[in-house]
């Protein structure tokens, strides 16, 4: 479990996301935003960097338990990977800011290495669907 500081300063970089670019995604916008101080930032986080990653990672296991809230109790195949695809756009679409950020940081080795082993984990979600259906 995040410690609750550290999780109010997530949400901020969540709102400040869903408002602009990832240039106005600053230390300071951050902090300002959840009322903290900056010495505090540094605390949770060593850089811009490892906050954008703990954005990334949080965004992307929210969105995959939906997912597998979607799919829970389906058969593998079609229809399940129709309902998670469906479940995953959705989601997308409702934090379209977040998402747009996080496409846009994934030139920061730490986050593109973050999207690979996430891109890993749908790959694994899927498996089973994709064999079914030959």
């Amino acid at each position: 479990m995040s410690h609750p500081t550290r999780q109010l300063l997530i949400d901020a970089g969540f709102e400040l996301a869903a408002e602009g670019s990832l240039h106005r995604l600053t230390i300071d916008a951050v902090v300002n935003r959840a009322g903290v101080a900056k010495s505090i930032f540094y605390v949770h986080f060593p850089d811009r960097v490892a906050f954008l990653v703990a954005l990334h990672v949080q965004f992307h296991e929210r969105l995959f338990e939906r997912i597998l809230q979607a799919v829970q109790g389906l058969e593998p195949g079609a229809e399940r990977v129709r309902i998670g695809t469906q479940a995953y756009l959705n989601d997308c679409l409702e934090e379209r800011g977040v998402k747009a950020l996080l496409l846009e940081a994934r030139s920061e080795a730490p986050i593109s290495a973050e999207i690979q082993r996430r891109h890993a984990s749908f790959v694994e979600l899927e498996q089973e669907d994709f064999a079914v259906m030959g």
